[in-house]
């Protein structure tokens, strides 16, 4: 997975790390988040609790 992110203010593409799932859900993620966090986009409503405590939510039944 390569993580690419829009910088709405610079007007910039960012491409990030390449990213090799390894099938831990939170440690997979972790790169994921910390890649997002460097990136000023529209919404990041999704990173505010990862922003503030450091733990990654885990995805919720039935996704």
């Amino acid at each position: 997975i390569i993580l690419v992110g829009f910088d709405y203010p610079r007007k910039a593409v960012v491409f990030g790390d390449v990213i090799y799932p390894t099938g831990d859900f939170v440690k997979d993620m972790k790169p994921i988040y910390d890649f997002f966090l460097t990136i000023q986009g529209p919404k990041k409503e999704w990173l505010v609790n990862y922003a503030q405590t450091g733990e990654i939510p885990l995805p919720k039944e039935g996704r």
